[in-house]
């Protein structure tokens, strides 16, 4: 048997005044904190129910930023979603460039010869 512990009487009583005055400060601002706590996240439905009908538009435009903050983790969350959105945003890309040259190379170039009594090219 390990002779490092105390013997502890069965009798004894616990007297909560024996603490020092700091444990006792230090326990007060422990249960005044969490008594707080406790109040806040009980008077919470009431605030939000009156934060709500006093503005809907703000609370409609928060409850869709965090929509949407929850549906982007949800979304990078998942490889194929990812694998397939950068394959999408990839081929959008391309075919992007592919339109822009294509417009690029067969517009033509206004003849500056005819009209309005311009230059000719020529004669520059």
């Amino acid at each position: 048997m390990n002779s490092d512990y105390a013997h502890i009487d069965a009798s004894s009583t616990f007297n909560a005044q024996e603490g020092s005055e700091s444990e006792n400060k230090i326990n007060a601002e422990k249960m005044g904190w969490l008594q707080q706590a406790v109040t806040t996240i009980a008077a919470a439905p009431a605030t939000v129910d009156g934060l709500i009908k006093e503005h809907p538009y703000k609370s409609i435009g928060i409850a869709c930023v965090v929509g949407a903050a929850l549906g982007a983790g949800a979304f990078m969350g998942s490889r194929v979603l990812r694998a397939m959105a950068i394959a999408a945003a990839s081929f959008v890309a391309l075919e992007l460039a592919r339109t822009y040259f294509r417009w690029d190379a067969t517009r033509t170039v206004p003849n500056r010869s005819k009209g309005n009594g311009a230059a000719s090219a020529t004669a520059r």
